[in-house]
């Protein structure tokens, strides 16, 4: 005969140790740590992330449809961004699903648009463009 099981057969008990550098928070049954330590590595994901967002928005500024297909160039001077795209070219680009480049001067396809952001107060011009 199975039995049912439910919580007056058990009984957790949560202990809220401190670590440096990390947040805890207690809600209910759940305990979460967070880690809030900021560093180069962390700086460049965040920035990697921000520079996806960024163009998903303008698409949608741009009223852009999912289904057309785009090509998405990245200008700017700051060493921390260029850094980041380099290493995370490839999250980017499955992000949002299409071809990027880094300060393509050279780039003949129709422009969509290009407008300047910024990214940790550093400018990003971006710009979008029909895909061959």
């Amino acid at each position: 005969v199975p039995y049912k099981l439910d919580d007056k057969f058990f009984n957790i008990c949560v202990e809220n140790k401190e670590i440096s550098n990390y947040k805890t928070v207690l809600d209910k049954n759940t305990l979460i740590y967070a880690n809030l330590e900021q560093d180069e590595s962390t700086n460049m994901m965040y920035y990697s992330k921000l520079m996806a967002s960024l163009v998903q928005q303008y698409r949608k500024d741009l009223g852009l449809k999912p289904w057309q297909k785009i090509e998405v160039n990245y200008k700017t001077e700051s060493e921390a961004v260029k850094k980041s795209y380099e290493k995370y070219k490839d999250e980017i680009e499955n992000t949002i699903a299409y071809p990027t480049y880094l300060n393509n001067n050279k780039y003949e396809g129709k422009l969509y648009g290009s407008k300047t952001d910024k990214i940790e107060e550093q400018n990003v011009l971006i710009e979008i463009y029909d895909k061959k």
